[in-house]
């Protein structure tokens, strides 16, 4: 058979809820949920199959202090990765996420994140095949120094760790199992807005 591209459509709703707990605090929750009709066919025999899949999402964010904040989500969704391979899949993914971020003192901002996600082809019993599936882990660590008020320096450390089947290893093009390491340096410059800064002047 033909190999066809995978389209899906979606429907999703939600609601977002805010509350000040105080001057400098705050809470936020959200969640929404909805469905997916998934339309491809298998990456290895090309046989069609179509399916419909529910979606969800939740998320929360919550000010700690003045300057820090916790955050946390998870959404339940399809996405096709590494879209531009010729030959694509839509997995049916579970993604979760939580993150703090802040300021240690006037010149030190810090963020420190975390993610999990996992994936599942859907529509595998039709299709006469095994599923493929994945997870990969994710952990970030971000430091900002502020050497001006226009210049400051950024360090970043990222660790990635993923695992896959047999299945998703041929689909994707990836080994089984990765684990990478990541460290990046630079500076940033910040440009005031125009006008920024500037005294009026008297006549």
């Amino acid at each position: 058979g033909v190999f066809r591209p995978v389209t899906h459509d979606d429907v999703e709703g939600g609601l977002s809820y805010t509350r000040d707990l105080s001057r400098t605090r705050r809470v936020t929750l959200s969640g929404g949920g909805g469905t997916s009709y998934v339309q491809s066919s298998n990456f290895l025999t090309s046989a069609p199959f179509e399916y419909w899949t529910p979606l969800f999402s939740a998320g929360a964010g919550f000010d700690l202090a003045r300057s820090w904040v916790l955050t946390s989500d998870y959404r339940r969704s399809v996405s096709v990765p590494y879209a531009l391979r010729q030959n694509q899949n839509a997995f049916v993914t579970h993604n979760v996420n939580i993150g703090a971020g802040g300021q240690m003192n006037s010149r030190v901002e810090l963020a420190l994140s975390g993610a999990f996600t996992n994936g599942q082809t859907g529509g595998a019993s039709t299709s006469g095949s095994a599923p493929a599936t994945y997870e990969a882990y994710t952990a970030t660590t971000q430091l900002q120094f502020q050497l001006t008020p226009a210049w400051s320096a950024m360090m970043n450390v990222s660790h990635v760790e993923t695992r896959m089947n047999a299945a998703a290893s041929l689909t994707l093009g990836l080994v089984p199992g990765l684990r990478r390491t990541q460290v990046r340096a630079g500076l940033s410059w910040t440009l005031p807005l125009i006008g920024q800064g500037r005294g009026r002047q008297g006549n």
